[in-house]
């Protein structure tokens, strides 16, 4: 192999790995979590949401509306049984969606 031709290939495989030749970069990820996952009537829980590679996000279940693509919020829990929070955020094409249940004793 011509040393051109070998000086280019390294120079293309060194590009396409300095580039991020890894999928892995451009994959939606979020995560949700609350604490404490279970409470009586009365209580707060405190969700705590991070993602990557998204921009708008929006709540739903027991709550709702735009919220940021990372965050904390603490929200008082009246009832009893499960209630779902649901967080569905995007990069404008693609979609990802995390849920999580916090379970709620009678007071």
């Amino acid at each position: 192999m011509p040393a051109i031709l070998k000086r280019l290939t390294i120079l293309l495989l060194f590009t396409l790995a300095a580039c991020g030749g890894d999928d892995d970069e451009w994959n939606l990820r979020l995560f949700i979590n609350a604490s404490p996952s279970v409470l009586v009537a009365g209580d707060s829980v405190r969700l705590i949401w991070s993602s990557h590679n998204v921009s708008l996000c929006t709540a739903e279940g027991a709550w709702s509306g735009a919220r940021t693509p990372a965050g904390t919020e603490t929200i008082r829990l009246s009832g009893q049984g499960i209630q779902s929070f649901r967080l569905v955020c995007s990069d404008g094409v693609r979609t990802v969606v995390s849920t999580v249940d916090v379970a709620i004793a009678p007071g």
